[in-house]
């Protein structure tokens, strides 16, 4: 789910990218707000916007851009492409001026070029700022998984695909068993190290086109596409016995072996979104009532109607 600039960066490399980057962009729109009102109310300013070889370093969103040090953020493809739009914008401006002090206004298809890429640069930074928030919104910021409204957009696309093709997927809900009981002895922030480090297990166990979502404190979804509910208990079982085996050693050296329960329901076209998730979490709720440390699937699914 996350976009390849996401995976590259820390978190608070990230988000500090996305605070900068709106700051920029208002820098950006009052720029332009200031040139258009030099150009129709205070000619004598506009020299201001094209003064040396290189505006385009001089304007704040360009002072921002250009300090720029994360070899992740100035390789990537969509800052740069910024940079390059950024920096023809300040060209076609310096024509602009340039024609105006000369004949007393720009030549017309000169005006029409600044303002066609004046509006492919504010496209760019749109684009580039929404995928960006989009993944932010979408991001648990304590596990780097998708989150709950990551998962149910994800969901509801599969069920899209589901439907055309006539396939069924399985859900699986997990939960740590007895989760509380380390929060209470070791600490809330060893509760999350032992939740990232979960998170990471996870992520490294599943396959490449299965998707593991945090849905909510210690409780966990795999959406397993493809293949029905009997071959996923295999998969989960494997990972069910994987997790009791895995000790997670904290900062503060805490040696802690967890168990996992898992409740596991199917998902195609004869069901929402809900009925799926309410099923496999009536089968965790059954494996955690009858011992825990276990993988149940829902054999008596929830009725509904297929309003999707």
């Amino acid at each position: 789910m996350k976009p390849e600039l996401q995976l590259a960066l820390s978190q608070t490399d990230f988000d500090k990218l996305t605070q900068a980057l709106k700051r920029a962009f208002d820098d950006h729109l009052q720029w332009l707000s200031d040139l258009n009102y030099a150009m129709v109310c205070d000619h004598q300013n506009l020299s201001s916007f094209c003064c040396c070889d290189k505006p385009h370093y001089l304007c704040n969103f360009g002072r921002w851009y250009y300090s720029v040090d994360n070899i992740d953020i100035c390789e990537h493809i969509d800052f740069i492409n910024l940079g390059i739009r950024h920096k023809k914008l300040h060209l076609v401006v310096c024509n602009l001026i340039n024609e105006f002090n000369e004949h007393g206004k720009p030549a017309k298809s000169t005006y029409l070029e600044f303002k066609q890429i004046e509006e492919l640069f504010l496209k760019e930074i749109k684009s580039f700022l929404h995928s960006n928030l989009a993944a932010f919104r979408n991001t648990d910021h304590l596990t780097q998984l998708p989150n709950r409204h990551a998962l149910e957009m994800f969901l509801e696309r599969e069920l899209s695909r589901l439907q055309r093709k006539s396939y069924q997927s399985c859900i699986a809900m997990l939960d740590i068993d007895f989760f509380k009981s380390i929060n209470d002895k070791y600490g809330h922030s060893t509760g999350d190290e032992i939740l990232k480090k979960f998170a990471d297990l996870l992520t490294l166990n599943i396959r490449n086109f299965d998707f593991v979502a945090r849905y909510g404190g210690e409780e966990f979804i795999i959406y397993f596409p493809d293949i029905d509910c009997q071959t996923t208990y295999m998969i989960t079982e494997k990972l069910r016995k994987l997790i009791q085996h895995e000790l997670f050693v904290t900062s503060e050296n805490h040696v802690i072996n967890i168990t996992c329960s898992f409740g596991i329901a199917s998902f195609n076209e004869g069901k929402t979104i809900k009925t799926s998730i309410t099923d496999a979490d009536k089968a965790l709720y059954q494996a955690k009532n009858t011992g825990r440390n276990k993988v149940i699937i829902n054999k008596q699914p929830t009725p509904c109607s297929v309003n999707h």
